[in-house]
């Protein structure tokens, strides 16, 4: 799971938002601790998608940053 894409969600007051998603290498315990992860070795930023939620409730997808009102 930790190997996995880490996604953080920005939403708008007129119902646009983007998801943002990081890859987070992180610093692991030593030892019996090898499970605890001790904080944040690297992140960084990949792909960013926008979405606006259309009148009948449904999630868009927008293709740039200028559909975010």
């Amino acid at each position: 799971m930790l190997d996995k894409p880490f996604a953080v969600a920005v939403f708008q007051e007129s119902g646009d938002f983007a998801i943002q998603y990081f890859n987070v290498k992180y610093e692991m315990g030593e030892g019996n601790e090898e499970d605890v992860i001790k904080g944040i070795a690297e992140q960084t930023a990949l792909n960013k998608e926008l979405y606006t939620i259309a009148d009948d409730g449904h999630f868009e997808k927008r293709s740039t940053e200028l559909g975010m009102r």
